[in-house]
Protein backbone atom coordinates (compact mmCIF):
# COMPACT_ATOMS: atom_id res chain seq x y z
CA UNK A 1 0.00 0.00 0.00
CA UNK A 2 1.83 3.14 -0.82
CA UNK A 3 0.24 6.40 0.73
CA UNK A 4 -0.45 9.71 -1.43
CA UNK A 5 0.69 13.18 -0.57
CA UNK A 6 -2.29 15.00 0.01
CA UNK A 7 -3.37 17.32 -2.43
CA UNK A 8 -3.11 21.56 -0.84
CA UNK A 9 -6.07 22.61 0.43
CA UNK A 10 -8.16 24.69 -2.28
CA UNK A 11 -10.08 26.99 0.69
CA UNK A 12 -10.54 30.46 -0.06
CA UNK A 13 -11.20 33.70 2.09
CA UNK A 14 -14.16 33.97 -0.52
CA UNK A 15 -15.74 30.45 0.09
CA UNK A 16 -19.26 30.83 1.20
CA UNK A 17 -20.85 27.43 1.84
CA UNK A 18 -25.03 26.68 -0.04
CA UNK A 19 -27.11 27.72 1.63
CA UNK A 20 -29.97 24.91 3.27
CA UNK A 21 -33.68 24.83 4.47
CA UNK A 22 -33.49 25.18 7.81
CA UNK A 23 -29.96 25.84 8.61
CA UNK A 24 -28.90 29.11 10.41
CA UNK A 25 -26.30 30.02 12.86
CA UNK A 26 -27.70 33.30 15.02
CA UNK A 27 -23.96 34.75 15.90
CA UNK A 28 -25.79 35.63 19.34
CA UNK A 29 -26.46 31.54 19.67
CA UNK A 30 -22.90 30.49 18.01
CA UNK A 31 -19.28 30.19 18.73
CA UNK A 32 -16.20 29.11 17.08
CA UNK A 33 -14.53 26.70 18.95
CA UNK A 34 -10.46 26.93 18.15
CA UNK A 35 -9.07 23.41 19.63
CA UNK A 36 -5.43 23.51 20.65
CA UNK A 37 -3.51 25.98 18.60
CA UNK A 38 -0.33 25.54 19.94
CA UNK A 39 3.06 26.98 18.56
CA UNK A 40 5.06 23.50 19.56
CA UNK A 41 3.05 22.72 16.18
CA UNK A 42 2.23 25.61 14.31
CA UNK A 43 5.49 27.52 14.30
CA UNK A 44 8.71 27.22 13.39
CA UNK A 45 11.13 26.27 16.20
CA UNK A 46 8.02 24.10 18.34
CA UNK A 47 8.65 20.96 19.66
CA UNK A 48 6.42 19.76 16.87
CA UNK A 49 7.61 21.34 14.44
CA UNK A 50 9.64 19.31 12.34
CA UNK A 51 6.72 16.69 12.09
CA UNK A 52 4.03 19.17 11.15
CA UNK A 53 5.85 21.59 9.29
CA UNK A 54 5.16 19.96 5.71
CA UNK A 55 0.89 19.73 6.22
CA UNK A 56 0.78 23.07 7.71
CA UNK A 57 2.77 25.14 4.90
CA UNK A 58 0.79 22.51 2.19
CA UNK A 59 -2.05 23.12 3.38
CA UNK A 60 -1.71 27.43 4.60
CA UNK A 61 -3.20 26.42 8.18
CA UNK A 62 -2.03 29.58 9.85
CA UNK A 63 -3.64 31.62 6.95
CA UNK A 64 -6.88 29.78 7.05
CA UNK A 65 -7.32 29.76 11.01
CA UNK A 66 -6.54 33.48 10.71
CA UNK A 67 -9.36 33.89 8.12
CA UNK A 68 -12.17 31.99 10.29
CA UNK A 69 -11.63 33.47 13.24
CA UNK A 70 -12.03 37.16 11.60
CA UNK A 71 -14.59 36.11 9.61
CA UNK A 72 -16.49 34.35 12.61
CA UNK A 73 -15.52 37.86 14.81
CA UNK A 74 -16.76 39.93 11.59
CA UNK A 75 -20.37 38.63 11.78
CA UNK A 76 -20.21 38.98 15.72
CA UNK A 77 -19.74 35.15 16.65
CA UNK A 78 -17.55 34.79 19.52
CA UNK A 79 -14.50 32.97 19.25
CA UNK A 80 -12.88 30.46 22.31
CA UNK A 81 -9.35 28.84 22.16
CA UNK A 82 -9.94 25.35 23.59
CA UNK A 83 -6.31 24.15 25.31
CA UNK A 84 -5.35 20.53 25.36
Amino acid sequence: MTQSTPEPSSASATYLPKEEAGVSFPPERTALLVIDPVNDFLSEGGAGWELTKKTVEMNDVIAHLKCVIEAARARGIQVLFGPM
